[in-house]
């Protein structure tokens, strides 16, 4: 799957592979949400070169869902509890075993309240019916509100 983004107003929405994303580290700084959906477990360097790079595009907030959430949650806790940086504004949450629409509608309508100028980030390690439905319900949310994704 290639990457995909949408634009309204000033909102963002990026859906792209973890290794797309890796690639293409030059976003401007944006307070941005990520959600990694994560089916397979993680290698901890790559990871980490992953969750650096969304640092340091704006991220505010990561959620995690998939087979493996809890203990990429728990990876990012350890990056921000461990960085050189005051980090501590940093949310994290792990959805897992949790419905794919309520996942989206979280991401989208709880997870950033100060303005309407930010970025959500999906990325995903493996294309599947979870991530092809995921991103169907995150641009229905996008496409049918003028206030949040």
């Amino acid at each position: 799957m290639n990457t995909s983004i949408f634009s309204k107003d000033r909102l963002e929405l990026i859906i792209t592979p973890i290794d797309n994303f890796i690639k293409s580290n030059l976003l401007p700084k944006k307070p941005t949400i990520c959600l990694i959906v994560l089916d397979k477990n993680f290698e901890k360097g790559k990871m980490a070169k992953i969750i650096n790079i969304a640092i340091d595009a704006g991220a505010i907030f990561f959620m995690t869902f998939g087979d493996f959430a809890e203990e990429l949650h728990d990876f990012i806790d350890e990056i921000i509890e461990f960085s050189q940086n005051n980090l501590t504004h940093i949310i994290t949450t792990f959805h897992k075993n949790e419905q794919i629409a309520d996942v989206a509608k979280f991401f989208a309508h709880s997870t950033y309240f100060e303005n309407n100028n930010r970025r959500h980030i999906v990325l995903f390690d493996v294309q599947n019916f979870t991530t092809d439905t995921l991103k169907k319900e995150l641009l229905l949310l996008f496409n049918n509100s003028n206030e949040v994704i």
